[in-house]
């Protein structure tokens, strides 16, 4: 996934780095349904991968070669491997049903329950950050994108469904199994206190909200 991050941002031009580079890799590395165009962004990159990594004489004098560089041929190999995957991986298959099964279970085995373990992010907003928090989160494994906001819902097509998103179906689990950690929550990596204290009365608690700060 570090590969593919930093490839991708090295071989876009810089005005597609301010623009579209940052909104594909957001979905790439967050969501597990994305949008159709992201999937095929994803893996016209994933095949200028694998043809740069048939060998590491290949990937030396590919144009990854020079910031990326693997010690031994099986490191190599190994993450070719995924590549492949992730280019050639049969999203409407299963790869669709495991992502969507993983979803549903966990949705199905939360309940009634909060997760609030997000409210870290807040520091010393935590406690306004409670319901917000743990609605995000139970938004996330109901739709399958970071927040559960309306605007990324709506891009991600016709009835709001997406695609099954590789990075996150594709692993070393055998057959295919959904192995995204229960505790998985976007909302961890994101320091959240002004999204709650930048306000003069009321903290902003809108799922739309979060969506834009994220």
């Amino acid at each position: 996934r570090n590969v593919v991050l930093l490839t991708f941002i090295a071989d876009h031009h810089p005005t597609q780095a301010e623009t579209i580079v940052p909104d594909v890799l957001w979905n790439l590395f967050y969501h597990m349904l994305i949008p159709a165009a992201d999937l095929k962004a994803l893996r016209d990159h994933s095949a200028k991968l694998v043809e740069a990594s048939a060998s590491l004489e290949t990937w030396q004098i590919s144009s990854f070669g020079s910031f990326i560089q693997f010690t031994n041929r099986d490191t190599l190999t190994e993450l070719r491997e995924y590549w492949i995957q992730y280019r050639d991986s049969d999203v409407a298959g299963k790869l669709d049903a495991s992502i969507r099964g993983g979803l549903s279970a966990r949705t199905k085995a939360l309940g009634n329950g909060n997760v609030t373990h997000g409210v870290r992010s807040a520091g010393a907003f935590c406690i306004e950050a409670i319901t917000v928090v743990g609605h995000t989160y139970r938004k996330y494994w109901e739709t399958g994108v970071a927040s559960g906001d309306s605007k990324s819902l709506a891009r991600l097509g016709a009835g709001q469904k997406g695609l099954a998103n590789p990075m996150f179906a594709v692993s070393s689990a055998p057959s295919g199994q959904f192995v995204v950690h229960y505790g998985t929550d976007p909302l961890l990596g994101f320091h959240l206190g002004s999204t709650f204290g930048d306000v003069k009365n009321e903290p902003q608690t809108s799922l739309d909200m979060i969506g834009e700060k994220l």
